[in-house]
């Protein structure tokens, strides 16, 4: 008969074998996160830049658009 510690470090063994030592459980996490950030730091590349004073005139034309539509216009039209 096997002595019990001898068992159990089989044992152990056998386990960290089955498991792999977690690398594919770290890739199964790790691959999908590292993929989408990625693509996130892709698309903001490809987005055209934020402009703040663009932004402004399209809120001011919207502004504007809506008083013409009432038949109002602003003074000095």
């Amino acid at each position: 008969m096997a002595p019990a510690e001898t068992t159990t470090q089989t044992l152990a063994e056998r386990v960290i074998l089955m498991h792999q030592g977690g690398w594919d459980e770290i890739v199964l996490v790790l691959g999908p996160l590292i993929i989408i950030g990625v693509l996130i730091v892709v698309a903001r590349k490809q987005a055209p830049p934020d402009d703040e004073d663009e932004d402004q005139d399209d809120v001011q034309g919207d502004a504007d658009a809506g008083t013409r539509r009432e038949g109002r216009e602003k003074p000095g039209e």
